[in-house]
């Protein structure tokens, strides 16, 4: 529809409604909005072009449309409770690239909010003859990145649905919207989506989706924005599943295969992690986002041609690589913790006497304080290492470092990634060890109680749990 001009759409607003501003808009107590022509409808929602008036009824804001939902849903209460909670995700986010509410009313029948009007989305710029642009790629792709690692590390919410129709084009600028199927990263919080019940956009979605929406996490989101960069970079809608890497420029396989690996704790662990990646692949930092320098980088690339192979001398090329450079605290810092998972067993298993030097070397870099995103990097590698490593030292080490970085840091994530792996525990000699690292930390494994408290810990460390002495005066044992 072409854009019309102020007096145009004065002349058409047949309506006018008043609702309670957003703090970041109004200078006043209440905004009010003139409703004009009708746009469009799809889903549960319908949208009509809005003005915002100031309290003499004069306009202030054109370019604005109202989404309401739909009136056939008014009384669903599930459509009802998604509309709600995505209208107050969205006016709880303050990002350039997150869409913005103007005004909203939510006890409305049907409820709605006021946005900022769309000129396109990032599914009309693809079809536009945009894909394959890649410094427009770049850019929008790291505009959208950065929008996602707000919302997973500043916010915990995961979006659930992202794809090129759900980014608009506003003033030219990308903006994430439509967190309708959006769910917060909160213990508390009470999930409208059942286990076992897929939601999404198939040819998006992770394949953990497709069994249990309820209960996905960043990485869900990650997977989606691997696929959402294979299309943007090809213009080929993408078919369900995992991408041909084939299909895309080179440099951008080894990122988009992390992103879309099969196992949730393959890919990046959150969006930040991979708006990191991204940015040290895009800024010359190697294809596969490692830090350059010395021979690491070659060998890692020859690595990649046949990983299955088991080349051992290139395995214990980057082994004694990283051992020989086992001081340099950027490369350990931005490296080791992005190896991929593979590559990583294989140093466990081939190369033992490297790896303990390694994964000592790294916990040494990372000690003291870290950036908050970074600490998700640090969590998810140590995951993949307590699994991959039968060494009993590595695994004691990993948990006295995450107990005290997720207590000190206030990290929900490490908090998960903690009781996950207590949880998973089962050899004696390992549900011991993990009992006594409790034990000795008694301030930092208070912390974790919330995170602990509704899973299935083996006896001796639910023991220890109940042992730490109550916090703040509470005398509640945990069960």
């Amino acid at each position: 529809m072409a854009l019309t001009t102020l007096r145009e759409r004065k002349a058409k607003c047949n309506s006018t409604i008043d609702t309670h501003s957003t703090k970041r808009y109004a200078p006043r107590a209440m905004n009010r909005f003139k409703i004009g022509d009708h746009i469009g409808s799809g889903g549960f929602g319908t949208v009509d072009e809005a003005l915002r008036l100031d309290d003499q009824g004069r306009v202030v804001e054109e370019g604005l449309v109202r989404k309401r939902l739909l009136d056939q849903w008014a009384d669903d209460s599930e459509a009802l409770s998604r509309f709600r909670r995505e209208v107050r995700m969205l006016d709880q986010m303050s990002h350039p690239h997150v869409i913005e509410v103007r005004g909203r009313n939510l006890s409305d029948s049907p409820p709605w909010f006021v946005m900022p009007r769309a000129e396109s989305t990032l599914k009309r710029e693809l079809a536009s003859g945009k894909a394959g642009d890649v410094p427009w790629v770049i850019k929008t792709f790291s505009a959208i990145l950065s929008a996602m690692a707000y919302a997973h590390s500043e916010r915990r919410i995961v979006h659930r649905d992202l794809k090129p129709e759900n980014v608009l084009i506003v003033g030219g600028v990308p903006k994430v919207s439509d967190f309708g199927l959006g769910k917060r990263l909160d213990p508390n919080t009470v999930d409208l989506t059942s286990t076992n019940i897929g939601m999404g956009t198939t040819r998006y979605m992770a394949p953990e989706q497709f069994e249990d929406a309820a209960h996905v996490g960043p990485p869900a989101d990650v997977y989606s924005l691997g696929k959402m960069l294979g299309e943007m970079l090809t213009g080929r809608t993408p078919m369900v599943g995992r991408p041909r890497l084939e299909d895309f420029p080179e440099e951008f396989r080894s990122f988009i295969d992390r992103c879309t690996q099969d196992d949730p704790s393959d890919r990046y662990a959150n969006a930040s992690d991979a708006e990191a990646a991204f940015q040290l692949l895009v800024s010359g930092g190697g294809q596969t986002g490692y830090v350059s320098g010395g021979q690491l980088e070659g060998h890692i690339r020859r690595w990649e041609i046949t990983p299955e192979g088991q080349d051992h001398a290139v395995v214990k090329a980057i082994a004694q690589e990283l051992v020989a450079r086992r001081e340099d605290e950027e490369l350990y810092f931005h490296a080791v913790p992005r190896l991929p998972t593979l590559l990583v067993e294989q140093i466990i298993k081939n190369r033992p006497g490297d790896f303990d030097v390694i994964l000592r070397a790294y916990d040494r870099h990372i000690q003291g304080g870290l950036p908050f995103e970074y600490c998700d990097v640090v969590a998810n590698f140590y995951r993949q290492v307590f699994h991959a490593s039968p060494d009993l030292r590595h695994r004691r080490l990993i948990l006295q470092r995450l107990v005290e970085m997720g207590a000190s840091h206030n990290r929900w994530y490490v908090g998960d990634v903690v009781g996950g792996l207590l949880a998973q525990l089962e050899a004696p000699e390992a549900v011991t060890m993990a009992a006594d690292v409790i034990r000795q930390n008694p301030y930092h494994a208070r912390w974790f109680r919330p995170y602990v408290a509704n899973r299935t810990l083996p006896g001796p460390i639910r023991s220890a749990f109940n042992a730490l002495e109550p916090e703040y005066g509470a005398t509640d044992a945990f069960a």
